[in-house]
């Protein structure tokens, strides 16, 4: 019974751009979260077009338009296939994102990081209860997906409120620096074009977003 939908006011197709607006957010940030996660990301046919079968999430023994996707409609969501196809390459080019063994929380690589800690408004500490709608997660590994080795920092920010948040940026090591590389609160181009250098010691996340950075 408790499917962790949520319709935003609105039960169906609306009209209203405030509506439609935090739909697409979402759409983005479960696509972003999922290929940012360890394991192998699954996807249903017809999800990187937005295909929602009208909210219908039980459609297995139904032969008819709502569990049909359509491949040859509008162009109406080719900027949200473009977002899932650049999350799917992003997790290519980080193998620090796929890595083979499960995250130790700890420096297992000896990197002087764990492979895997998390942030909250403080960085290292962080109330990971399940009320909890905001987290910070750095991901720390040795870079080998190009063939070459050195240290790879990603940092994941997520927050879930309907407002605004902060989450600490653990600092980094020597004169590396962190960069703004994608942002779901940006309407359909969450990634930056160019990476933004982040010198404070938090960011500011709009509510329901999630953002990743680059440390270097």
């Amino acid at each position: 019974d408790w499917n962790l939908s949520a319709n935003y006011g609105v039960e169906g197709r609306s009209r209203k751009q405030r509506i439609v607006r935090i739909r697409e957010r979402q759409m983005c940030n479960a696509v972003a979260v999922l290929f940012l996660a360890q394991g192998v990301p699954l996807l249903y046919e017809g999800d990187e077009t937005g295909d929602s079968q009208n909210g219908n999430n039980n459609v297995y023994c139904q032969d008819n338009p709502t569990g049909w996707v359509n491949w040859k409609k509008d162009e109406h969501y080719a900027w949200f296939r473009e977002f899932v196809a650049r999350m799917a390459a992003f997790r290519r080019e980080h193998p620090v994102l796929a890595a083979d063994m499960p995250k130790q929380l700890s420096d297992a690589k000896g990197t002087g990081y764990p492979d895997l800690s998390y942030h909250g408004e403080n960085a290292w500490i962080s109330d990971l209860s399940g009320e909890r709608q905001s987290l910070g997660m750095l991901y720390c590994g040795k870079e080998d997906g190009d063939g070459t080795e050195g240290e790879e920092f990603l940092y994941v920010g997520c927050n879930f409120h309907m407002g605004p948040t902060r989450l600490a940026l653990p600092k980094l090591p020597g004169k590396k620096k962190w960069y703004l590389l994608m942002d779901t609160a940006r309407e359909r181009a969450p990634f930056l074009k160019e990476e933004e250098r982040v010198d404070a010691p938090r960011i500011e996340l709009c509510g329901q977003s999630v953002v990743i950075l680059t440390g270097k």
